[in-house]
């Protein structure tokens, strides 16, 4: 018994560090900006033309919308694993169903961000481009804190 909570207690602790870890930006520091350990420039800062800007804020828009549908819809999958593993009555199987659903969300989260980044290329210069971030980690759209 006290093995089998010790498991699930890991279990736990693995599925919710990761979103702990990855909460906030890292080599992020008051005043400097992470993308110099990229070796690029912001988005922000590539000189954009108005256009460029327009379409980015569209990108970004719909990107941003996305991503809070489907981080919604993870939070609730790993809410439910973790009520499933606590269910001495639930099956193997249905536990590892769920957490293939868990799986399949935060891969359609990394898609997300990928084709974002696309859409992103896709409007840059040939100059803008060899200048660009292109960390995924370090420049994809941040929320800003109010």
């Amino acid at each position: 018994m006290k093995i089998a909570r010790s498991i699930a207690i890991l279990i736990l602790l693995s599925l919710g560090l990761p979103t702990l870890v990855c909460a906030q930006p890292r080599y992020q520091w008051r005043g400097k900006s992470s993308h110099i350990f990229s070796g690029g420039v912001p988005f922000e800062q590539l000189n954009l033309s108005d256009e460029q800007k327009a379409l980015a804020s569209k990108f970004k828009q719909t990107y941003e919308e996305r991503l809070s549908a489907l981080q919604a819809k993870l939070m609730s999958k790993r809410i439910e694993l973790e009520s499933l593993f606590r269910d001495p009555q639930v099956a193997e199987s249905v536990i590892r169903t769920k957490s293939r659903e868990v799986l399949d969300l935060e891969n359609q989260l990394q898609v997300l961000a990928v084709d974002y980044q696309i859409q992103i290329r896709g409007i840059l210069t040939p100059e803008q481009l060899s200048n660009w971030c292109t960390s995924s980690e370090w420049c994809l759209p941040q929320r800003r804190k109010n």
